[in-house]
C-alpha cells in the first residue's frame, strides 16, 4: 500500500511539473505578470487595459489547468458564491447570468459552512470550474463590470470570462494533493456555465426566503434547496 501511495504521489508531482512546463513553453506567458492598475485612482484607459491583460493571462492559465487538473476531484467540490447582500442573491436567482464566470469558494464534500467572512448569504452552485487557487489573493480576478467595459464584443459572444491579475502557479489546485485553502482568506474557484441549486441564509431570514422561493417557483417553475446557517454548521 505504501508503494502504491508513493507511485500515485509521483504521478501527481510529474503532472504538476508538466503543468508548469506547459505554462513556461507558451511564448505569451509571463510568470512575473501583475496588473497593478487601481480602479479607484487610475485613468479608465489604464484600468481597462489591465483587465484585457488579466483576461489574456487567465486564458493561458485556464488552458493549462484544463489539461492537467484532476477533473474527478475538482468536480467533487462543493461551490458557494458568498455575498453580504441578500437582494443580490435573489437577483441572481431571478436572472442568472450563467455565461458569466462566477467566483466561488470551494469546499470538500460535506465541509460547506453556514457562513463566510465574505458574506452571510451563500448561493450554492454547480458548474464547470475553469480555475482553482488555494489563496483567493493569488488570482486577483477583479470585477465583472470592468471585463464588460474592457472587451464588450467578447462578452457579447461568450460572456464574462475572468482573468488573473497576478501569476502564482504554486497556488493553483490541480488535485487533492494540492488542496490547502488559505486559513484566513480562503480559496477561489472560477465557475463557468453555473447553475444555482440552493441558498444558505441566516436563521432569522429563513421564513422570508421561503416566501421568495414560493414566488420564484410560481414565475419560473424552478425549485431550490434552502438552508439555515445553523443547519450547515
Amino acid at each position: 500500500m505504501k508503494l502504491l501511495r508513493k507511485y500515485i504521489r509521483q504521478i501527481l508531482l510529474e503532472d504538476r511539473e508538466s503543468f508548469v512546463l506547459d505554462l513556461l513553453n507558451n511564448p505569451s506567458y509571463d510568470d512575473t505578470f501583475r496588473d497593478t492598475s487601481d480602479e479607484d485612482a487610475d485613468p479608465d484607459e489604464k484600468v481597462l487595459q489591465g483587465y484585457k491583460d488579466r483576461a489574456a493571462m487567465g486564458r493561458i492559465m485556464k488552458k493549462a489547468f484544463a489539461k492537467h487538473a484532476d477533473r474527478k476531484f475538482i468536480d467533487s467540490l462543493e461551490l458557494v458564491h458568498w455575498s453580504t447582500d441578500l437582494s443580490k442573491i435573489i437577483k441572481m436567482l431571478k436572472s442568472p447570468s450563467a455565461r458569466d464566470e462566477l467566483s466561488a469558494a470551494a469546499y470538500l464534500p460535506g465541509e460547506m459552512p453556514g457562513t463566510s467572512a465574505f458574506g452571510k448569504y451563500g448561493l450554492i452552485i454547480n458548474g464547470y470550474v475553469t480555475l482553482l487557487a488555494n489563496d483567493m489573493d493569488a488570482l486577483q480576478t477583479g470585477y465583472s463590470e470592468f471585463y464588460k467595459k474592457a472587451d464588450p464584443e467578447r462578452v457579447k459572444s461568450s460572456g464574462v470570462n475572468k482573468g488573473i491579475g497576478n501569476v502564482d502557479d504554486e497556488s493553483i489546485v490541480l488535485s487533492r494533493e494540492d488542496w490547502d485553502p488559505n486559513d484566513f482568506l480562503g480559496n477561489e474557484a472560477l465557475v463557468d456555465n453555473w447553475e444555482a441549486i440552493g441558498v444558505i441564509v441566516p436563521d432569522e431570514n429563513y421564513d422570508d426566503m421561503v416566501e421568495v422561493f414560493d414566488e420564484l417557483y410560481d414565475t419560473t417553475g424552478k425549485e431550490y434547496s434552502l438552508y439555515k446557517a445553523s443547519f450547515r454548521l
